[in-house]
């Protein structure tokens, strides 16, 4: 990250060095669930839906309560396991699309 800069590099990660990350890291974490409670309400989805985002939620709870600020290789497995948001998602996606076929 220190050549991030140098290289014209521009990222949060830059822009939040040093200014309370972990805070930064949850507000963030709370508009994402937001955002996806708030389009499965839009949307009438039904508590399967909102049973996924909780699942979400933890995950995220997960990621931003245990990483480890100090430790890079810490940061990119969090960072990484983002793409298990997509796993934890889809039982509640397939199975509330499955109920809007049905009706």
């Amino acid at each position: 990250m220190a050549d991030d800069p140098k290289a014209g590099v521009k990222s949060t990660a830059i822009l939040l060095q040093g200014r309370s990350p972990r805070t930064w890291l949850t507000l963030l974490a709370m508009g994402f669930v937001s955002l996806l409670a708030i389009t499965g309400l839009m949307l009438e989805t039904s508590r399967v839906y909102l049973l996924a985002v909780f699942a979400a939620a933890l995950h995220v709870g997960w990621q931003v309560g245990t990483v480890n600020l100090g430790k890079p290789s810490d940061c990119f497995e969090k960072f990484y396991s983002n793409s298990w948001i997509g796993f934890v998602m889809l039982p509640g996606l397939l199975l509330e699309y499955q109920k809007k076929l049905a009706v």
